[in-house]
């Protein structure tokens, strides 16, 4: 350190100053000492009347001497004590100096501020460690007396030895005093704030100042993830940058990278997020978002329901039960097909409206030729009724001048031609269905 001196003439001494706030050289004045261009009152116990001195007296036997004495003051006599005179040197008063926040190593006259990074919290000490290291949490700059505690944000630290606080660098936060790494799911801002990843976000790398990367669709992060979490069940799906998985609604399915949800189409029910088709048998063309195979429609009677198609049954040979989702029915011979509706035709119902459709059969007896059950949709079969044939599940009647006495016949000759003396019109089941007449006929 420079040290000032101004030398005045004609004296043989050099007179210690010291700088003031300007940077000016003044004289030290009484009452002060000055060493290293520095001003310091005079201690308590010691005094200084002349100007430019480097060092103080001791006080006098019986007198007192506060700080910064010019002149030693008068004690009472009850407080005075026994002291003896003693002439002060320099050397002596530098050694009296080792105040607090000093240390003055023995054998030496010098004086020195104990070291940034210690503190001296008594006077006269002799190591240069002088207190003892300055302890976490708290910074000492050189001739600290008592520990400085470390400012109270958490951008500073101070661990054991600190001379001032240290800031913390990108991605560190503080804790227990000592810089850490920001860990990986986490990230610390410049506040020095430690946080974790929102949701949505990941964070795989050390030290992050943020939390960078977006969770992709069909994944989910929660708070502090490090890596993306996958949708797996398909009750769950996950859009981009997703906290936690959403629960697919009621109705709905999930794509297969599970990122979205979509309502049931028709033909379809779902149930806990998965899409299943209306099983065989059944169909739905109507409504969307059904819950439950239960609500997919039953298969009409005379169609067949297969992957959400409604098809008729085909032919009157053929015949297709409501439900039915696999193959067509074939008629027995003897049987006809048909529905619940009864449509029913025969030759009193045809004839008589319209002749055109009928024909002369035997004895110029008018005859419907045609199937005489009508319904398109086919949905059971039966056997033949009496007083008809079946052929490829259609029924017909036995034909005017034969008779069907049982069922299940399968010939347009029925049981067999009308009894001598009667006649048998179309559909008879007997023989002698009625007498013919005397007058005019025959047999």
């Amino acid at each position: 350190m420079m040290r000032w001196l101004l030398l005045l003439p004609y004296t043989c001494c050099a007179i210690e100053v010291y700088l003031n706030a300007a940077g000016k050289a003044r004289v030290c004045p009484p009452g002060y000492y000055c060493q290293d261009s520095q001003r310091y009152k005079c201690p308590n116990g010691f005094y200084n009347g002349d100007a430019g001195k480097s060092f103080c007296a001791s006080c006098p036997q019986g007198s007192r001497c506060p700080i910064g004495s010019v002149k030693p003051l008068s004690m009472p006599a009850k407080q005075a004590r026994a002291l003896p005179m003693i002439e002060v040197s320099k050397k002596t008063f530098n050694r009296a100096l080792c105040d607090f926040g000093h240390y003055c190593p023995r054998g030496s006259n010098e004086v020195f501020k104990c070291s940034a990074g210690t503190y001296g919290e008594t006077n006269n000490l002799t190591n240069f460690m002088c207190s003892g290291i300055c302890p976490a949490g708290s910074y000492c700059p050189p001739g600290t007396i008592n520990p400085i505690p470390c400012p109270p944000d958490r951008i500073h630290f101070c661990p054991p030895g600190s001379r001032s606080p240290l800031r913390i660098g990108a991605g560190m936060y503080v804790m227990d005093n000592q810089e850490k790494q920001c860990e990986r799911g986490y990230f610390c801002d410049e506040t020095g704030a430690r946080l974790p990843c929102p949701g949505g976000t990941y964070g795989k790398s050390l030290m992050q100042t943020n939390c960078s990367k977006v969770c992709e669709s069909g994944f989910y992060c929660p708070p502090g993830s490090i890596r993306q979490i996958e949708c797996i069940a398909p009750e769950i799906y996950c859009p981009e940058e997703s906290e936690f998985p959403v629960k697919v609604g009621l109705g709905n399915f999930s794509n297969t990278n599970r990122s979205e949800q979509f309502i049931c189409p028709l033909g379809f029910y779902c149930t806990r997020g998965v899409r299943y088709p209306c099983p065989a048998g059944t169909w739905n063309n109507e409504s969307q978002g059904l819950l439950d195979q239960d609500q997919c429609f039953q298969c009409p009677p005379g169609f067949i329901c297969k992957e959400n198609v409604k098809t008729e049954c085909g032919g009157s040979h053929l015949y297709c039960p409501p439900g039915n989702g696999e193959s067509p029915l074939f008629a027995p011979p003897g049987y006809y097909t048909d529905t619940d509706s009864k449509h029913r035709a025969s030759t009193r119902s045809v004839c008589h409206a319209d002749q055109l459709m009928c024909s002369f059969f035997a004895y110029n007896a008018f005859y419907f030729e045609g199937a005489t059950v009508l319904g398109e949709a086919r949905s059971s079969v039966f056997p033949c009724d009496i007083g008809h044939y079946c052929l490829d599940g259609e029924r017909f009647e036995c034909p005017p001048g034969t008779y069907g006495d049982s069922t299940m016949l399968t010939s347009d000759t029925c049981s067999g031609v009308c009894a001598e003396g009667f006649y048998c019109p179309a559909a008879s089941f007997v023989p002698t269905a009625f007498p013919c007449p005397v007058d005019g006929y025959y047999w």
